[in-house]
């Protein structure tokens, strides 16, 4: 029934346009003029295009573009993501490092202390390596 129906009114608006045409001709003048010289000039402007253009070389330079673009979106994350950890790594190696200097600030004496603060200190640290050595002067 859904074809019957398309082709009826298939039919029907093409008699209409010929009806149309065959009326304007007989009088000399054009329903809604203003409306149908935009329409004619659209269509003018589509047939030059299609005619004059290739669409085959714009849909190759659009899909390169595309690719192009898809490309360069790709480098842009991955460059992203490199200083985001690049980021977090450096935070790290600023905490260790820091961490580390106060670990050997704290071992060393420093050197405003007076001599004999670093004298004791010394001798307090050869204690300790002997006791650590197992040359306890007390286990006898």
């Amino acid at each position: 029934m859904g074809y019957l129906i398309a082709e009826t009114s298939a039919i029907t608006l093409f008699a209409g346009f010929i009806a149309l045409t065959q009326y304007e001709k007989y009088r000399g003048a054009r329903f809604i003029p203003t409306y149908r010289e935009k329409i004619d000039l659209f269509a003018i402007k589509a047939r030059f295009i299609i005619e004059h253009v290739d669409f085959l070389a714009f849909i190759y330079e659009t899909i390169r573009q595309a690719f192009n673009k898809m490309a360069h979106d790709s480098v842009h994350l991955a460059l992203r993501v490199t200083y985001l950890i690049e980021r977090h790594l450096v935070r790290a190696v600023d905490y260790f490092r820091i961490r580390f200097t106060t670990r050997q600030d704290f071992s060393k004496p420093t050197k405003k202390s007076s001599e004999f603060v670093r004298t004791i200190t010394d001798f307090k640290q050869e204690l300790h390596k002997e006791r650590s050595d197992g040359n306890d002067t007390n286990s006898l």
